[in-house]
């Protein structure tokens, strides 16, 4: 499963979206199963790289997860 493979520092494609953060992409990799939790080798999480770099967004998805039936990516799917 691609979202949760690692790279060879530990970072995951969830660690990438926190990094930019890119709120879609995070949920959607969180609804597909992404461990919010795994650590790099420097024992970071994706919401740590979220908080760190102030993306807000990300890091609170990341932290407390999305509202019940507040999908963020669903609302830019459908508006197409």
């Amino acid at each position: 499963m691609l979202y949760s493979c690692l790279h060879r520092y530990g970072w995951t494609p969830l660690h990438y979206a926190a990094l930019q953060g890119s709120v879609e992409v995070t949920e959607l990799l969180v609804e597909k199963g992404a461990d919010r939790k795994v650590a790099n080798m420097l024992g970071q999480t994706p919401a740590d790289i979220a908080e760190r770099e102030g993306n807000v967004g990300a890091a609170t998805l990341l932290e407390y997860g999305a509202p019940p039936g507040e999908s963020t990516f669903a609302k830019i799917l459908f508006c197409f």
